[in-house]
């Protein structure tokens, strides 16, 4: 039954989103998600190189965490707090999509670039 919690969450994100009027990729979104799914990840692996040089499973574990898209909870939240719940939507969507072709280049790179 614990495992039905997540998939819940998406059919009922899914329900909402198509519920929704005019959800399209305005450019607030498309400048979220390149902050969030490309520069993020690369600032984060900027930031921590120093501190973990010699430990690259660790330097790669932060880079791909910081590669993930923004999840349903960013969304819920948003709903139960009754602000920008029309706004968070479309990032969560999308990043989801979006996320299916950029979370798989960061772990081609991470492979090359920290595993020798």
């Amino acid at each position: 039954m614990s495992t039905a919690a997540a998939p819940g969450v998406l059919f009922s994100l899914g329900l909402t989103l198509a519920r929704q009027e005019g959800l399209g990729v305005s450019s607030g979104v498309t400048a979220s998600l390149s902050v969030k799914l490309a520069l993020h990840p690369v600032l984060v692996g900027l930031c921590l190189w120093p501190v973990l040089e010699h430990q690259p499973v660790w330097l790669g574990t932060a880079v791909l965490m910081a590669s993930l898209p923004p999840a349903a909870n960013v969304y819920v939240l948003a709903r139960s707090a009754k602000r920008c719940a029309t706004l968070a939507a479309p990032d969560v969507m999308f990043g989801a999509l979006v996320s299916a072709i950029t979370v798989p280049l960061v772990i081609q790179f991470l492979v090359k670039a920290l595993i020798r």
